[in-house]
């Protein structure tokens, strides 16, 4: 069983990381870990506010790079982290377009995310749709969606047709916390599918499940930990510790979909 060299965490939250397990640092940088932390800007409670965090949010993923932590990031507002102030006006399309071009001049700041539905409100699927305009500036710049636990498939389901109505380029574009449950909902698509291997979400034989159901996805799953103050070691474990997958399955999923999609490669880090 041949190892890879490299794997990439598509979707991991370092400032949280950093907060409640910080020891798992060295632990990515001995196991030749690259991640792409994913703004979360949880308490910040107005626009400004969220400037704030993605300021330090950036300046933490600096930091790590000079510790020698190949990190990577992207910006945006989840939706549960939605401030009172982002209200459906031109002021806050200002805030985004702006942010957005400010952050992109940085190399080290692949695109947009964590963005997407939460529990389908009017506001949520308003500041989702605001992001998503921000971003067709930038079309170089990959889109990170969140799909939520909850009223999975229905919720899903909204995500890809607003999606659907835009003209972002679907291959720029990752629906992450595909299960299971969800995959069909996205075989049809050109997104490519983020899925997390945790004990809270995906497992290793979910991911060797689908991609025996949908052999044809291999060239657009992309496997993350999610991983923030509670850390997870389930990917690492799936790609180099287990027999669930071939070596080339391994690779795909692990390291080159993610890398092709972010343009990121080791070589490089």
């Amino acid at each position: 069983m041949m190892e890879p060299e490299w794997i990439i965490d598509s979707h991991v939250h370092l400032d949280r990381v950093l907060e409640g397990a910080p020891s798992r640092i060295p632990w990515m940088m001995e196991r030749r870990v690259i991640p792409v932390s994913w703004a979360f800007c949880e308490g910040a409670n107005s626009l400004p506010g969220v400037l704030g965090y993605l300021e330090a949010h950036a300046r933490l993923i600096h930091g790590l790079r000079n510790r020698g932590l190949a990190a990577y990031y992207v910006l945006g507002i989840h939706p549960r982290c939605i401030p009172p102030d982002a209200l459906p006006n031109e002021a806050t399309d200002r805030f985004l377009r702006k942010t957005f071009k400010d952050f992109f001049r940085d190399p080290y700041c692949l695109g947009v995310g964590e963005i997407g539905l939460e529990t389908l409100s009017d506001r949520e699927e308003d500041i989702f749709r605001r992001q998503l305009s921000a971003v067709l500036s930038f079309p170089h710049k990959t889109l990170c969606v969140h799909t939520p636990r909850n009223n999975k498939a229905k919720v899903t389901r909204r995500i890809t047709e607003i999606l659907g109505e835009t003209s972002l380029d679907p291959s720029r574009i990752v629906v992450d916390h595909i299960t299971p449950e969800t995959l069909s909902l996205v075989i049809s698509t050109d997104f490519r599918i983020g899925v997390t291997l945790s004990p809270v979400k995906c497992s290793a034989q979910d991911v060797a499940d689908m991609l025996e159901q949908y052999p044809e996805v291999i060239s657009r799953l992309m496997a993350n930990t999610d991983s923030n103050r509670e850390f997870y070691e389930d990917e690492v474990g799936l790609l180099r510790h287990s027999d669930l997958l071939s070596d080339t399955e391994k690779r795909r999923v692990g390291f080159e979909n993610a890398s092709r999609f972010f343009g990121i490669w080791a070589d490089a880090s």
